[in-house]
């Protein structure tokens, strides 16, 4: 499940803080404050946000391993995926790398 977040107490806004300064954005840093301060597993794509979070202990997921277990367990219709995984290419700019178990899944779903 995803939802809405913020920052709520003083140790995640000095986590972000520390974080804004490696990043430089507040995207990312906010997603991995977050996820520390909460023992939440992360979600991104970013090969630096990557290696931070895997030194911070943190547990990594990426978006294909997200799309994937959503269409295995919602399911939804095959177009709705298709459809789905389309628009993670054209908005965000994504495609799994060769090294991702899930590139053919996706490949597959999208024709490609």
């Amino acid at each position: 499940m995803l939802t809405v977040c913020q920052a709520d107490v003083q140790s995640e806004l000095d986590s972000f803080a520390r974080y804004v300064a490696i990043f430089g954005t507040h995207g990312e840093s906010l997603c991995l404050a977050l996820a520390e301060c909460r023992h939440w597993l992360i979600a991104t794509d970013d090969k630096q946000a990557i290696g931070i979070s895997r030194r911070a202990g943190l547990t990594v997921v990426s978006s294909p391993q997200l799309l994937k277990t959503w269409a295995d367990s919602a399911p939804p219709d095959e177009a709705t995926v298709v459809a789905a995984l389309k628009d993670v290419e054209r908005f965000a700019k994504f495609r799994p790398n060769r090294n991702m178990p899930e590139r053919q899944w996706w490949l597959d779903r999208i024709g490609s």
